[in-house]
């Protein structure tokens, strides 16, 4: 039996620097139609007090919950901006919570079991990111999504001020992420005994940390090997 062998993909066009990255996305996929749209990434992990190293794993799968937002296989994004923040999760009305860019103690009051001031750790730490043999972030501190704003909540009935792109940061290069890929992202901070960066009890609020991704979408648009 003669079989054919499959004609290669041509080679992703790389990013022309000083261009915008819509720019260069429409250019690269022009011929095949995908054009890029602005889109985001969302992964969320609960913290525990017995855990120091979170992996937020951005492909899609059977198990996202809302307000969760992940990546599809066969999709390319293209992050401009990257944000860690805190969340107070109401697990019987997800979605209504507010995302936080430092231990806000409106938001994380002390409790039996749980001293917001401990949520500090997790700024002492720091990200990595690797998509497939590439390390894209060896060790990003973590001090660069701590944003404390001037004006900042004081009571239930008002709000820090807030803008959301201020909130993240914005890597030197753009950041690709190929849902053919392995992609590895973490956050490791330290820990000590006794920590609280959790409740103890059985209520129904679970503190988070939440990864948001921001940039272009491109459907279809993924490297068909796992670079």
């Amino acid at each position: 039996m003669n079989l054919q062998r499959q004609a290669a993909k041509p080679a992703l066009k790389p990013l022309t620097p000083g261009k915008s990255v819509y720019h260069n996305l429409k250019t690269r996929y022009k011929e095949s139609g995908n054009f890029p749209a602005p889109s985001f990434l969302r992964v969320d992990q609960v913290l525990a007090n017995n855990k120091s190293r979170y992996k937020f794993d951005i492909k899609a799968a059977s198990t996202d919950a809302a307000p969760e937002l992940r990546l599809d296989r066969n999709d390319l994004f293209v992050a401009t901006h990257i944000g860690i923040f805190l969340v107070a999760q109401d697990r019987n009305k997800k979605g209504r919570e507010v995302l936080q860019s430092y231990p806000n103690q409106v938001i994380f009051p002390a409790a039996a079991g749980f001293d917001p001031e401990d949520l500090e750790a997790i700024y002492n730490g720091f990200l990595t990111m690797k998509v497939g043999s590439t390390v894209n972030i060896e060790s990003l501190s973590m001090q660069n999504f701590r944003k404390v704003p001037q004006t900042q909540q004081s009571a239930s009935t008002n709000r820090s001020q807030w803008n959301l792109k201020d909130q993240c940061y914005k890597p030197e290069t753009t950041l690709e992420l190929h849902g053919t890929a392995n992609i590895d992202i973490e956050v490791e901070f330290p820990t000590y005994n006794n920590i609280k960066i959790a409740y103890d009890g059985e209520g129904t609020i679970d503190h988070k940390i939440a990864m948001l991704a921001f940039g272009y979408l491109v459907k279809n648009g993924a490297a068909p090997l796992n670079k």
